[in-house]
């Protein structure tokens, strides 16, 4: 394993399921009138915004965390400004900020935490014109019911609800995301989704990538030094002045042309030649990908939904459905400085008809293009 003192030759960079690791969608076709009404020029290119790091909350001590649900205009699309619902640490030391994915937990098995959600969305959506009551569920926990986030327990804007989880499980990656009644689809396609991550002594004697409190997320030139990482994705379109765009065609789902992986188009990420782990959600509510290197080399699959499997399973190819979580280890020391055409993936330009799959890259028709280039 190569540790993080290395020299910046030594850096690879790799885009986020997008180079190193390509997501694509489950052969689905798109209907054209899903597509983003923003004019594919106006879109990022592929690999060119950095990755994003959701904030990170330590509450292995147990305790109480408090989180705002609040909305906010950001910055997705450059140039265009984006309404999300979004979950905010409250830390009484500087102004809440909500971010999609909201903060990520982290909990230690057998010490219970409490979760303190406050409603402080507006009292109507911004564009579907809804009450935005919520419920919070966190995906994957034994909770008590009370604490479970059912749809119909409902918490209505102005008011607070106490969460206490048990934490009784093993280690694992699970994800809590708003569960409101007739409203779930919406609320979670507008932001209200993030990751928690569940330790135990296990995990920590096992020799893989972990969290280290206390390091930065990135080197000051953009180098991930931190080794353990969440991937949450979610497919969007976006309105002609930037907003999403919301359109189920009736209930039957959603497909969105442009892919965010941490609420970052197509992101880029730059990484050290050595294992990274990487937690995968998809919180998209209707889509599912097929995720696998570009050079088709196997990744390791160490965890499920249900916690660390027994034994490493090596695959070139991973499906990933609604809500399902996967952990898995890509070792990037296996990569050298070799010139940029040995280390290609399938990039995509505009749709070309209303069947072609969704602008991104899972997504356009395909073109070649260098994805490993040396810094």
């Amino acid at each position: 394993m190569i540790e993080a003192q290395v020299s910046r030759r030594d850096v690879l960079k790799f885009s986020a399921l997008g180079a190193a690791v390509v997501a694509l969608p489950l052969e689905r076709a798109v209907r054209a009138k899903t597509v983003s009404q923003i004019a594919a020029s106006k879109l990022p290119a592929p690999y060119t915004l950095p990755f994003a790091v959701p904030p990170v909350v330590d509450g292995r001590g147990g305790g109480v965390v408090k989180l705002e649900q609040l909305a906010k205009q950001v910055s997705i699309i450059p140039g265009y400004q984006t309404t999300i619902f979004g979950y905010a640490l409250v830390d009484g030391k500087t102004p809440p900020v909500p971010t999609t994915p909201g903060p990520t937990i982290h909990a230690q098995r057998g010490t219970p935490l409490t979760v303190m959600q406050a409603n402080k969305l507006p009292t109507v959506h911004p564009f579907l014109n809804y009450d935005p009551w919520t419920s919070t569920h966190l995906h994957g926990s034994a909770s008590k019911p009370q604490y479970d986030g059912y749809a119909s327990d409902i918490t209505k804007v102005g008011q607070t609800k106490r969460y206490i989880y048990p934490n009784k499980q093993d280690a694992r990656t699970l994800w809590y995301h708003d569960h409101g009644v007739h409203h779930t689809a919406e609320n979670a396609y507008m932001g209200l989704a993030a990751q928690y991550h569940l330790h135990d002594d296990v995990e920590k004697g096992l020799s893989i990538p972990k969290w280290e409190f206390g390091r930065q997320t990135f080197t000051t030139d953009g180098v991930a030094q931190q080794f353990d990482l969440p991937l949450v994705l979610a497919d969007k379109m976006f309105s002609a002045n930037g907003e999403f765009r919301y359109d189920d065609a009736g209930h039957t789902g959603l497909w969105g042309d442009v892919v965010l992986v941490n609420g970052v188009p197509w992101p880029n990420l730059k990484v050290y030649k050595r294992k990274y782990r990487f937690r995968v959600l998809n919180a998209s509510i209707s889509r599912g990908y097929r995720l696998q290197m570009s050079n088709s080399a196997p990744i390791s699959v160490i965890g499920t939904d249900g916690g660390l499997m027994p034994q490493v399973q090596a695959t070139t190819q991973l499906r990933i459905g609604m809500a399902e979580r996967y952990e898995i280890v890509i070792d990037f020391s296996k990569y050298t400085r070799a010139p940029s055409s040995s280390c290609s993936t399938w990039a995509c330009p505009t749709p070309r008809t209303s069947t072609t799959p969704a602008r991104s890259c899972s997504s356009r028709s395909w073109t070649r293009r260098p994805v490993c280039r040396p810094t």
